[in-house]
């Protein structure tokens, strides 16, 4: 290929130390030219495919020169054996012309080959810095490459437009056109005709024209690529009063087109598996340094939906044949978070139970069990999933599921790296369970079970941040015991002792699992309720009044009446700053205390 006119300086050094191979056969021809007549020689015409490789292999100013010097040793030489005619200069001008011509065409055609592999090379060099923008990136330039290759084949076989259909076991959907409108469907492969061009690999023309197709046309289909469970075809578009290609002329075309995309295909792939290694070493790194068991799913979930191209995931513990579900990832839907669930209740507890990969490719939803645990809720519908068992040498600790609402399966290579990934995201979780139960018993009131003062600060300032970020309203339930002290002078501290218990569990009954309840001393209890306004949260107060009032219990044959003051606030409503958040509950529960207890005060709005 011909090189740029600005060489660079250890290049333009070689060329000028050691004489170039065309350079020997410039002189050697020259020489052999002149001893048999010059211009006029018969083997003139072997200065044709010289002079055409020198303008290839060098840049223009050097293919110049070195042809001008030829030509004007060959003048030179027709002047001392019968003098220069007009005959003589067509001769030369012919021999440029028959050189320079399909120099310049085979210029062009190397010119097209640089930037198509040029832009291949940009994805796989992207792609193998394991960027994540690298994926759009690479899927744009992957779609504008394809488009060129069938605007090409469209030329060749005189289309209005040629399509490339994505052939999967259930249906057919276009992935690229020449012109870039290709309309957004899919076929079924059992029962239409692109289905049976698929199956059976003989090439047909639709009559009439398909309604995807472009009006009035005629359609042309082939089959490009097919095996047991994927393939691909190809269609071309013809306008009416233009003939369609005879059937041999577009197998023939059809053939170079597969091989095109099968090459493109190929350079896709090795981006696709260096990104993938990228994301699978770097979830590797990532995941060690999560120890808390609900942020340690959520890791190894944005990892492994990464690496599959998912679009959700889940991550459940298993233990004594229950399994709890710890964190869900993706916009499709899923499971609720904390859900609990038997053996054979989901895939993931078959999967959990029996120590073996499951795989739904594609996947039947209408007889098919849930994915983590029952009660699912899903926005898309999982087309395919993959659930792993997650087993350290003690035993399965979990399962994790990858699925797809866009795909009907999963890639093989993406779910090799996955179970590579699995032993390790085992040990690891493993280890976070452990953790999170030795951390869980630190921050947990011994007496009645709920987290301790210090697990609700905590709780508070990740609420806090969420909401500087997110700007969503945040409040908080201050609950006291009313004549707790009575109580305990009566009845004496067991009984005391008991209602603080008989609270808890209430609280924990009827709150919902994204909040926060918790013993914050003595007889009083705070509820943190994240997304959740001032007329919410009241609401929610007076029915754990009017819970904790219903509340029928007798000691030693005494009836025991319990009831509870509640101060509600919240941010930004009721105050500017969630770390102001509680002494505004406060104040407002001193108030419910004031008005006669046994009632709920909200705090006063600001502004």
């Amino acid at each position: 290929m011909r090189g740029d006119a600005h060489q660079p300086a250890a290049v333009a050094r070689d060329l000028t130390v050691r004489p170039s191979l065309e350079y020997g056969v410039a002189a050697l021809l020259v020489l052999v030219l002149l001893a048999t007549r010059s211009l006029t020689s018969p083997l003139l015409p072997l200065a044709v495919p010289w002079f055409a490789w020198v303008i290839v292999r060098r840049p223009w100013r050097e293919a110049a020169a070195t042809g001008a010097i030829a030509a004007v040793l060959l003048l030179v030489g027709e002047l001392a054996w019968n003098g220069v005619s007009g005959r003589d200069l067509a001769s030369l001008g012919a021999v440029a012309a028959a050189a320079i011509v399909p120099a310049l065409w085979w210029e062009g055609q190397m010119r097209n080959v640089r930037g198509r592999l040029e832009r291949l090379d940009a994805i796989v060099a992207e792609a193998s810095r394991g960027e994540r923008t690298s994926v759009v990136g690479a899927a744009a330039a992957r779609l504008d490459d394809l488009r060129g290759v069938l605007a090409e084949a469209g030329t060749r076989a005189g289309a209005t437009r040629v399509t490339l259909w994505s052939v999967d076991s259930t249906s057919v959907r276009p992935r690229a056109s020449s012109d870039g409108r290709s309309r957004p469907i899919e076929l079924d492969v059992v029962g239409d005709p692109m289905g049976w061009v698929w199956t059976e690999g003989l090439p047909v023309r639709f009559q009439p024209t398909p309604a995807w197709a472009l009006p009035g046309t005629a359609v042309d289909a082939l089959r490009l690529e097919h095996d047991d469970r994927r393939g691909s075809l190809v269609t071309f578009e013809f306008e009416p009063e233009e003939a369609p290609a005879a059937a041999a002329d577009l197998a023939g075309i059809a053939d170079r087109l597969r091989a095109e995309v099968a090459l493109r295909d190929q350079q896709l792939a090795l981006a696709r598996d260096k990104r993938r290694t990228a994301l699978l070493l770097d979830t590797l790194r990532r995941i060690p340094t999560v120890t808390e068991p609900h942020a340690f799913a959520g890791e190894l979930i944005s990892g492994a939906i990464e690496l599959t191209d998912g679009t959700g995931g889940a991550v459940t513990t298993w233990l004594d044949d229950l399994g709890r579900v710890l964190a869900v990832g993706g916009e499709d839907g899923g499971p609720p978070i904390g859900r609990e669930f038997g053996p054979l209740e989901s895939e993931l507890a078959l999967a959990a139970r029996s120590g073996a990969e499951i795989v739904r490719a594609p996947r039947e939803s209408r007889r098919a069990l849930p994915i983590a645990a029952p009660g699912e809720l899903w926005i898309r519908t999982p087309r395919c999933v993959v659930a792993l068992p997650l087993t350290t040498p003690t035993g399965t600790v979990g399962a994790l599921a990858v699925w797809s609402s866009a795909a009907t399966q999963l890639d093989d290579s993406a779910l090799e790296l996955l179970r590579t990934l699995a032993p390790y995201a085992a040990l690891q979780l493993e280890q976070a369970v452990e953790y999170g139960r030795l951390r869980d018993s630190a921050e947990r009131d011994p007496l009645t079970g709920l987290r301790n003062r210090r697990a609700f600060e905590r709780a508070l300032d990740a609420e806090a941040a969420r909401l500087d970020r997110y700007g969503h309203p945040l409040s908080l339930l201050v609950l006291d015991a009313d004549h707790f002290k009575g109580i305990n002078d009566r009845f004496g501290h067991e009984a005391g002792d008991t209602v603080l218990q008989d609270i808890a569990l209430l609280l924990e009954s009827e709150i919902r699992d994204l909040d926060t309840a918790a013993r914050f001393g003595g007889e009083e209890f705070v509820v943190l309720l994240p997304e959740t306004d001032l007329a919410a949260a009241t609401d929610v107060a007076e029915r754990l009044r009017r819970s904790v009032e219903g509340l029928k219990k007798r000691w030693n044959g005494e009836p025991l009446s319990i009831t509870v003051s509640v101060g509600v606030s919240a941010c930004p409503r009721c105050v500017a700053d969630p770390q102001g958040i509680v002494n505004s509950a406060d104040a407002a529960l001193y108030s419910a205390k004031s008005q006669g207890r046994n009632r709920v005060v909200a705090a006063p709005s600001i502004g």
